[in-house]
């Protein structure tokens, strides 16, 4: 073989060699992140005592929720099938700081839950207790209308509204909103059990409406807990790549 056509493989060698080099360059090459910043949660300075989840917690600690057959014996209430009144009056009168600390809550202007510091792997211990919060608010409301003061039932089923909005606004993930839309669909279908036989004037009905339409959905909760998903689901990523550990990521 002639020098000349050696020197021509090797070249072609050579140059065969550097363009795949430079591929296998370019395919590794890890682009910088895109900006995502409007995609992440924002985070609010928020003094505890101004903090509607301050209340809101020390509800859950103080809640008196019936277990086994006076379990079952609200579920019935609920559904229409009796009336126990001396359960009824007697949880009521257990739970009332757990009402208290809900109306202080109700009262802030704000309201934040805790970062998810572990991620998806966060325990939110508060979100079940919110829920029987509401349904206790119901069997409230329930029983002042059943007493006559239909003003007071639907001034009890309105707070319940109120207490779903707040959890709406707290910057949660979207089990925070879940939760949330679940507590206002409680006040919302007491507020349609009271109506019915409601004698009140058409003012304070008519102011009944106006909160109503100042309490409907909430769409910037809703962005704000599908920001906090976001992060969270970046964060678990992170975790995996940098060092192995398990990524939860809705499992």
């Amino acid at each position: 073989m002639s020098t000349k056509r050696l020197i021509a493989i090797s070249l072609i060698i050579v140059f065969a060699l550097g363009s795949c080099t430079s591929v296998v360059m370019l395919l590794r090459r890890d682009d910088p992140p895109p900006n995502d910043g409007d995609l992440r949660p924002t985070r609010l300075e928020i003094p505890d005592d101004e903090n509607a989840f301050t209340y809101f917690d020390k509800a859950c600690v103080a809640l008196a929720w019936p277990e086994g057959e006076e379990d079952e014996k609200i579920d019935a209430i609920f559904d229409g099938e009796e009336w126990d009144a001396a359960l009824v009056e007697r949880l009521l009168k257990e739970n009332e700081e757990t009402f208290k600390w809900r109306d202080k809550g109700l009262a802030c202007a704000q309201m934040q839950v805790p970062e998810l510091d572990q991620g998806f792997a966060t325990l939110l211990p508060y979100l079940s207790p919110w829920r029987k919060i509401a349904e206790l608010s119901r069997l409230r409301a329930l029983y002042l209308a059943k007493s006559g003061d239909e003003a007071g039932a639907l001034d009890e089923a309105m707070k319940n509204v109120l207490f779903g909005r707040k959890i709406e606004e707290s910057r949660g993930a979207i089990i925070h909103y879940v939760v949330a839309v679940a507590v206002k669909k409680i006040g919302l279908r007491t507020v349609r059990e009271v109506l019915p036989e409601t004698k009140l004037k058409a003012d304070a009905l008519n102011d009944l409406v106006k909160q109503l339409r100042l309490l409907g959905p909430d769409a910037e909760g809703l962005a704000n807990a599908v920001r906090v998903e976001y992060a969270a689901s970046c964060d678990e990523v992170d975790t995996v790549a940098a060092s192995g550990a398990p990524c939860y990521l809705g499992l």
